[in-house]
């Protein structure tokens, strides 16, 4: 039943009902957390989406706030030998690591996403289709941290995994190789000869 909460609340905002889906994503948040515990593993997944409810209409000091929260939750939980709570735990460092960005503390999310992909290899592999989500958002972190060649690397050998995993024609393949075909200037630009 918590599930489907989740789900409408998602579809609302999909579908542009954002202060609907932001009222029921707080209303189950705080139900949840007063009836089953902030412990719970469903209370901290509504808790990740409320946090990305709150980014998208801009209350970044409360999605600051949560996300912290969050943190400190699968902390004290520590995953086990369970793989969807290990991506759960990533996906909440990952949340953090995107607040951290968007209120432009760039180190402390670069260094939240770098933890994050060291993790996420250690409990997967880097081939592994979440693993390269981490990877992404790495990529991310370095480029707004100013380190376009380490970006540039990850991109291209993010690409190579992602092009042996999904193919060439994949959305998550073609959005790698722009990033790494693309953006990346290392050095000045070299003029173009005239045309003639």
């Amino acid at each position: 039943m918590r599930n489907r909460v989740r789900n409408i609340a998602q579809y609302l905002y999909h579908w542009g009902g954002h202060a609907a889906a932001l009222d029921l994503s707080e209303q189950a948040w705080n139900s949840w957390r007063a009836i089953f515990g902030e412990d719970n593993p469903e209370t901290p997944l509504m808790g990740q989406w409320l946090c990305l409810m709150y980014r998208a209409v801009g209350r970044f000091d409360d999605a600051a706030q949560l996300v912290t929260g969050l943190r400190e939750t699968y902390e004290r939980a520590a995953p086990g030998e369970d793989e969807d709570t290990w991506r759960d735990a990533l996906e909440a460092l990952q949340l953090e690591a995107a607040v951290r960005r968007t209120q432009g503390s760039f180190a402390i999310g670069a260094e939240l996403d770098k933890i994050a992909y060291e993790r996420a290899v250690g409990a997967f592999s880097d081939d592994d289709p979440f693993t390269l989500v981490v990877t992404h958002n790495l990529g991310v972190s370095l480029r707004l941290m100013g380190h376009f060649r380490q970006a540039l690397e990850l991109d291209q050998r993010t690409y190579e995994l992602k092009l042996r995993l999904f193919g060439g024609d994949n959305r998550r393949s073609i959005i790698t190789q722009a990033r790494a075909g693309l953006g990346h200037r290392i050095g000045p630009r070299r003029p173009r000869p005239p045309r003639r």
